[in-house]
């Protein structure tokens, strides 16, 4: 990075929330550029779609269900019916199971965060990054203050 970059990085006091798709060479460059104390959203879509890639069609609606009634819950509701829901997935589809558990931390940072259910919606996705025109419904940044 070059000087003037880094530069204005250090003069910027305040924490940031990276939304990511769950690229590890990303969360290492958030790391080495912004620090490790900045909070970091996994995209609950990605994170969906991936776990989902693993089952047979006669098990996604269930399992897609399931994922998104815990986003919903506080975090730490949610992680548990998360780990047990991989338990269960555990016995037929390791590799969704694996899949589900793998930075699962990540996928509950803006519900620990407290934000309003209506900027979780927004935030829990990277959708306004990758489809400007998808994702938005009003004025979801409205009160957005970290």
């Amino acid at each position: 990075m070059k000087k003037e970059q880094s530069d204005i990085v250090e003069k910027v006091d305040r924490l940031r929330l990276f939304v990511i798709d769950g690229s590890k060479a990303l969360r290492c460059a958030i790391d080495a550029v912004y620090g490790t104390d900045n909070p970091v959203q996994r995209c609950r879509n990605h994170k969906v779609r991936n776990v989902l890639d693993y089952l047979p069609e006669d098990q996604k609606d269930l399992v897609k269900c399931a994922m998104r009634a815990a986003f919903s819950m506080e975090a730490d509701k949610g992680k548990k019916k998360l780990n047990q829901l991989a338990k269960w997935l555990e016995l037929e589809y390791p590799s969704a199971s694996g899949s589900l558990l793998e930075g699962l931390d990540e996928m509950f940072t803006i519900n620990m965060l407290g934000l309003p259910k209506t900027l979780r919606r927004c935030l829990g996705t990277t959708n306004i990054i990758d489809s400007p025109h998808s994702g938005l419904h009003g004025n979801c940044m409205e009160e957005f203050v970290l």
